[in-house]
């Protein structure tokens, strides 16, 4: 499957679809889903499970509550439960776009590519200028062999929020993907202003040096790293493996492009 993020979600994709008033009958309903995306937020995920599973005791068609509930299975690694948990929340309110975004991240663990295709155009149809369906979008064409179509996604998610790192990274690695090593090297050095010790961009302008030719370019990038951040260890990983030296922690995973989260 692509690689999607399974990190913890931020406050935006946290809040409820929309604002409901709670039934006199079920005064806990508002103040467990509260907690819940309190819990889910800080990474206390059995705690988060268990306000969620409060709440659709009480509501068993919350959508909220089973879009969230969805969502941390799908962190837990459990996307089928995931999928039949959001699947369930679109079925409440089909009108949500990040209901359909998140559909379609889960649809891309499973591998399910045109089904997670087939959300993330549903969720721009809802809403055109929903950067985490587009940033998606663009990372799932890249690697389907749309280039064009994955390039005007990319772009288009940076200039509706040009601070969003993650998709100046997916679009360096597509112009990767592409043999375009020299704009990636312009898409990094533009997004290193912003974000100067940010790995991913690091890595993929590195690699970028490296297919150009320029190993000397590619060791100055993470030269520069460790005079931001001295004693780094990912920086110190990546210029040792960049030098041929021996690597000082191989306890530290590769890198994966960042993408829009759940």
């Amino acid at each position: 499957a692509l690689p999607v993020a399974l990190t913890p979600p931020q406050p935006p994709m946290l809040s409820p679809s929309k604002k409901r008033k709670r039934p006199a009958s079920r005064p806990d309903t508002g103040q467990a889903l509260r907690l819940a995306m309190q819990e889910h937020q800080a990474g206390r995920f059995d705690a988060a499970q268990r306000h969620y599973q409060t709440v659709l005791a009480a509501q068993p068609r919350h959508a909220d509550a089973l879009h969230l509930c969805g969502v941390l299975h799908a962190q837990l690694g459990r996307h089928d439960r995931a999928a039949e948990l959001i699947g369930q929340a679109i079925g409440q309110n089909p009108r949500e776009p990040m209901f359909h975004n998140n559909f379609g991240n889960v649809h891309m663990e499973r591998g399910r590519f045109e089904q997670a295709e087939a959300a993330y155009q549903r969720a721009l149809e809802l809403d055109d200028r929903l950067v985490d369906a587009l940033n998606n979008l663009g990372v799932l064409w890249s690697h389907r062999g749309r280039p064009v179509e994955a390039e005007g996604a990319l772009r288009r998610a940076i200039e509706l929020s040009p601070g969003l790192v993650s998709a100046r990274l997916n679009l360096a690695n597509h112009h990767l993907r592409c043999d375009r090593a020299g704009d990636a090297v312009q898409v990094c050095r533009d997004a290193l202003q912003a974000a100067p010790v940010h790995a991913g961009l690091r890595e993929a302008l590195a690699k970028a040096h490296t297919r150009m030719g320029q190993a000397q370019l590619a060791r100055a990038v993470f030269q520069e790293w460790l005079a931001l951040e001295p004693g780094n260890p990912q920086a110190r990983y990546l210029l040792a493996a960049c030098s041929g030296d021996a690597v000082p922690d191989r306890r530290i995973a590769p890198l994966e492009e960042g993408h829009g989260r759940l």
